[in-house]
């Protein structure tokens, strides 16, 4: 036999009108604990989806002004100051980076021994690799020819 045949609103009502009807007083607590857990999940998930469905609040970009008549010694002290001031958050990332790398057992001075062998290498380049562009092997290909317009 089909059990969705069997499936019915009405079947289900006068199941649960008959599951009433018997005068056994747990049986209401039993309903009654069986409910709690259902509704509060059918709650739960409806103030969730309220909760995330909320558009997020605008990000609010503040933008530094400065005067116009601000001369070349200010400029160049705020520079300064935030060069410092990078320097030292790099120096604590830097620090916290080795505390990491000793804490899962890495030798962090042999590391950055490595590392101060091969600054002075980009050092001296300016920061750039030691491969040059290679030599072009054959004639040069002719410049194109300007067009009219």
């Amino acid at each position: 036999m089909n059990f969705i045949s069997q499936v019915s609103p009405r079947k289900a009502y006068a199941d649960l009108r008959l599951f009433l009807s018997q005068e056994q007083p747990f049986k209401l607590l039993f309903l009654a604990l069986a409910l709690i857990p259902a509704i509060g999940l059918v709650v739960a998930l409806i103030l969730d989806a309220k909760a995330k469905s909320a558009p997020l609040p605008p990000e609010v970009i503040y933008v530094e002004s400065w005067p116009i008549d601000r001369s070349m010694a200010v400029i160049m002290k705020e520079r300064e100051e935030r060069r410092i001031a990078r320097a030292e958050r790099e120096a604590k990332v830097k620090s916290n980076y080795k505390v990491l790398g000793r804490a899962v057992g890495m030798d962090v001075e042999e590391i950055e021994a490595e590392a101060a062998a091969e600054r002075p290498v980009t050092a001296q380049t300016g920061g750039q690799t030691d491969t040059a562009t290679p030599a072009r092997s054959g004639p040069a290909a002719p410049d194109p020819a300007p067009t009219a317009r």
